[in-house]
Formats: C-alpha cells, sequence, structure tokens
C-alpha cells in the first residue's frame, strides 16, 4: 500500500472523510498522467552537458570576441529574460515565474561582473555584490517563493559582516571582529525579522532573517563552548558586551510589541534572549571553567527546543534536541577520568540512549503537548 492510500484509510477510520471521498480520492490519484521522471532527468543532464560545452567554447575564445559583442550578447539575454517575465505576469505562482526571476538577478550580476571586467573597474567583490543588492531589490520582491528573498538577504548579510570585518575605523584585532560578528548579528538579524514582521508583505524577507539568526546564534554558541572546552584565551571587550546587551534590549522590546500577537512562547524568547547574552562575556570574558560553559548550552538548546516545538518548527526542535543530547555526552565522558571508567561510561551511555529512544517513542506525543504548554 502506498503512503497516499495508507493516509486516506487512516483518515477514512478517524472520520475525517466518507469511504467514497476515499475513493474518488484514490482514483483521481491513479488517473493522474504520471511524470516520467527518468526522462526529464535525462533531458536535464542533456542541457546541462550542452550548456557546459558552450560556456567552454565562449571561455576558450573569451579574449577574441570583441567587448561590444558580450555587452550586446548580455544585454540581449537579460531583454529576453524580461520578456519571458511580461508573458509570464498572468501566473505569478508558477515555477517559471521564480526560475525566470531568480535567472534574471543571477543575470544582473554576471553583468556587473562582465562591466566590471571589461573597463577595468577597481571595485571589490563585496561591492558588486552590494550594487547587486540595491539593483535587483525591485526584483525580490516579485518573487511568490521564499529562494530569491533567502538569497539576497544572505548577499547582503555577507557583504554587510565582510564591511565590519574590514571596517577601518574599528581598530581592534580581528579574533575582536569576528567574537563582536558573531555575537551581535544573530540579534540584529532577529530584530530586523521582529521589525518585518509589522510591516505588510514582508513575510519572505522576515523568515530568511530568523533562519540566519538562528544558524548565527546557534553557531556562536557551539564556538564559545568549543573554545571553553580547549581552554582557548579569546579577547572580550566590554563594548562588544554593551552591544550585545543593547540589541537584546530592543528586541525583546519589539518582541513584547502590541503588533507581535501571533509570537508564541514570549517569555521564554525572552529568557532565551537573556542567557544568550549573558553567555559569551561570562565564560569568554569571565573566563569560567567548562562546566558553566556546559550548563549555559544545554540550558539555551533546552529553551530553544521548547519553543520551536510551540511553534510548529519540529526539524529544528530535533535538531536541537540532537545537539541537546551531543554536548550531554560529551559532558558526561568529560567526568570520566581512565579506560575503564570510560567503557564503563560508554556502556551506560549506550543503554541510555536506548532507553532513550524506547521511551520517546512511547511518550513523544505527551511530552510534545506538555512542551507546548510549557512555552505558552
Amino acid at each position: 500500500m502506498s503512503r497516499l492510500s495508507q493516509r486516506i484509510h487512516e483518515w477514512t477510520q478517524e472520520g475525517l472523510i466518507s469511504a467514497d471521498q476515499a475513493v474518488a480520492i484514490i482514483t483521481y490519484e491513479d488517473n493522474r498522467p504520471k511524470t516520467n521522471r527518468l526522462l526529464y532527468s535525462f533531458m536535464a543532464l542533456g542541457a546541462g552537458v550542452l550548456g557546459i560545452g558552450i560556456i567552454t567554447l565562449i571561455a576558450a575564445n573569451w579574449d577574441q570576441i570583441p567587448h561590444g559583442v558580450k555587452l550586446g550578447v548580455d544585454l540581449t539575454s537579460l531583454l529576453a529574460i524580461a520578456y519571458g517575465l511580461w508573458q509570464q505576469q498572468g501566473r505569478k505562482n508558477s515555477l517559471v515565474w521564480e526560475l525566470l526571476l531568480l535567472l534574471f538577478a543571477l543575470g544582473c550580476l554576471a553583468s556587473i561582473g562582465l562591466i566590471g571586467q571589461i573597463y577595468h573597474a577597481s571595485g571589490k567583490l563585496d561591492h558588486a555584490l552590494l550594487l547587486w543588492a540595491v539593483l535587483t531589490f525591485p526584483v525580490a520582491t516579485l518573487a511568490q517563493r521564499p529562494f530569491l528573498p533567502a538569497l539576497w538577504t544572505l548577499c547582503l548579510i555577507a557583504v554587510a559582516t565582510y564591511r565590519l570585518l574590514e571596517a577601518p575605523w574599528l581598530s581592534v584585532s580581528e579574533t575582536s571582529r569576528l567574537l563582536l560578528a558573531g555575537y551581535g548579528l544573530p540579534l540584529t538579524l532577529a530584530l530586523l525579522a521582529i521589525l518585518l514582521r509589522c510591516l505588510p508583505n514582508t513575510e519572505l524577507f522576515a523568515q530568511p532573517l530568523k533562519l540566519y539568526a538562528w544558524i548565527g546564534g546557534i553557531g556562536m554558541i557551539v564556538a564559545v563552548d568549543i573554545a571553553s572546552m580547549f581552554r582557548l584565551s579569546w579577547p572580550w571587550l566590554s563594548s562588544t558586551t554593551w552591544i550585545g546587551i543593547t540589541l537584546a534590549a530592543m528586541l525583546i522590546v519589539g518582541i513584547s510589541f502590541p503588533r507581535q500577537p501571533a509570537l508564541p512562547g514570549k517569555p521564554l524568547l525572552r529568557l532565551m534572549i537573556i542567557l544568550f547574552v549573558c553567555f559569551p562575556p561570562l565564560v569568554i570574558g569571565l573566563r569560567l571553567s567548562h562546566w558553566y560553559s556546559a550548563l549555559f548550552t544545554l540550558a539555551i538548546f533546552a529553551l530553544a527546543a521548547t519553543w520551536l516545538v510551540q511553534e510548529r518548527s519540529l526539524r529544528w526542535a530535533n535538531t536541537l534536541v540532537f545537539l541537546l543530547g551531543a554536548r550531554f555526552l560529551i559532558l558526561f565522558f568529560t567526568a570520566f577520568g581512565g579506560l575503564i571508567d570510560a567503557g564503563i561510561g560508554l556502556i551506560l551511555s549506550g543503554f541510555i540512549i536506548l532507553a532513550f529512544v524506547w521511551m520517546w517513542s512511547r511518550v513523544q506525543g505527551r511530552l510534545l503537548t506538555w512542551m507546548a504548554g510549557l512555552a505558552s
């Protein structure tokens, strides 16, 4: 029995649909035209090989091609894509519309690079990316799917981070700049995501900001925890702490704003932000032992997993539960000394993991419901 048939059978048993509706759905799905994925795969392979061949021939004779021809082909390609977008105006929810938008945006980036090469522009890569972000912002706002806004947002974040790391007015060491970026960037992105939630039609830009804030925050926590475990001496500036406190205060105010009613688990989220802000200054700045670092990491991951369950982001919640378990095991192994103790610890850990998996399979639904209630 296929997965669809199994789900329809479950829906029928639960009374969600009638038996006649189940038969109608299965009949409809069976009579739908089947997509020949193997044929499409070979078509994509052939088109890819053909495209690579054309690019190879052009690259081999690139220096012999006149500049006017290069610019003419580039402009013609952009106009052709723009014409395709104009033809697709009535079908903005289609995949073709998104592909054409993406091709046009990437074509603009290629045009910037081509013009820079022909006229020997002295700009750097971050200048080109910033110009591309400015030029393609209207294009990104036309997207109906998250890929292009996420790519545009990532480009802007990369440029901003690079400019921060290379800023001549920031007279601190490279390590201090990296710590400032890792500490302040997740808070800044989360604040921007919260602000965008107050504006209409900005969800496609708020979602990637939120995603990158989570990735940056988890990365910073893991980096600080690893530095504490290996007793790495990183310089921590008091100004970095104050920047983090300021951003966290603004973020907490933004979360509490009345126009954020749909945000779940606000008290839990505030507590998680406070722990994140306190974690690096205490562990790196005051050089606390790795035991304190482990406790902070476990607490933040547990709070984050609970909040993500409340938000129904179960994949991220499962990822954090995995990281939580991995960090707990590392802490558990650190507590043992010789080979005999370590061997006993490994055996006990194996039994603990198996018992946890068995218990999780039995009480998963009730535990998730309890965590959701705790976060509310």
